[in-house]
């Protein structure tokens, strides 16, 4: 999965930069949208032995991991395909999940595209046709205000999470 997504450079795998964000994923899947600096704290409080809830975020992970892969949404011409859109993507699909909701993948797949080009739009200096929606303006901003910020994340993670089309329960 990990490998496919293109994720990670060569060196940065060596350097084990995948480790540490798969495990910031995690977190966000124990516990919701973070701050980064907080994964040593994880670390250090679950040394001994795996938190109470592990199976239930080891289930809950998989089962994101399977509902991107559905999406098949193009992560080289994309911006998903950036850690930190990315991580906005999971926080998204996270949510919808502890909501019980089912998406419809290829309806979701053509929005999101669609939101990329627009938030790309949004990028100072762009030379395209393409007119950004307020929303893609506001998620480029808060790229450029701060990508780790937990408000960030959570406001991108929203933004993303509104262009999923759901079935109705």
């Amino acid at each position: 999965f990990w490998i496919g997504l293109r994720l990670f450079s060569k060196t940065a795998v060596r350097r084990m930069k995948d480790v540490e964000y798969i495990s910031e994923l995690c977190v966000l899947t124990m516990d919701g949208v973070q701050e980064p600096d907080v994964l040593d704290d994880y670390y250090a409080n679950n040394d001994d032995e795996l938190p109470e809830n592990w199976d239930r975020t080891y289930k809950l992970f998989n089962k994101i991991k399977q509902e991107i892969e559905s999406l098949n949404l193009d992560f080289e011409k994309t911006r998903y395909g950036n850690l930190n859109d990315f991580y906005s993507l999971w926080a998204a699909v996270h949510s919808i999940l502890l909501d019980k909701r089912k998406i419809d993948y290829i309806k979701t797949n053509k929005k999101l595209t669609a939101f990329s080009k627009e938030i790309e739009a949004a990028v100072p200096n762009y030379k395209g046709d393409i007119e950004p929606s307020e929303a893609a303006k506001k998620y480029s901003d808060a790229v450029r205000q701060g990508v780790n910020k937990k408000t960030n994340r959570d406001l991108r993670a929203e933004f993303l999470r509104n262009r999923f089309v759901l079935e109705e329960k």
